[in-house]
């Protein structure tokens, strides 16, 4: 006859790495959660993005190719 508390501690072990990865499961969300909130929150405070070139920058100024 097996004693009681070894399958006890077993199970209880069992239930004790249950509660770990659920736990580290539910962090990892949050993280990721958080993560892109902060990355959504940033990304909307940017200006929209202008052309490429304003008109002002595409004018070269004056010069002389010499030889």
């Amino acid at each position: 006859m097996a004693p009681r508390g070894s399958a006890s501690k077993s199970r209880q072990g069992g239930d004790e790495k249950l509660f770990l990865a659920i736990v580290i499961a539910l962090a990892l969300v949050a993280v990721t959660g958080i993560g892109s909130w902060f990355a959504a929150s940033a990304l909307s405070r940017q200006a929209p993005p202008q052309s490429l070139l304003s008109d002002w920058e595409c004018r070269l100024p004056e010069f002389a190719l010499t030889g």
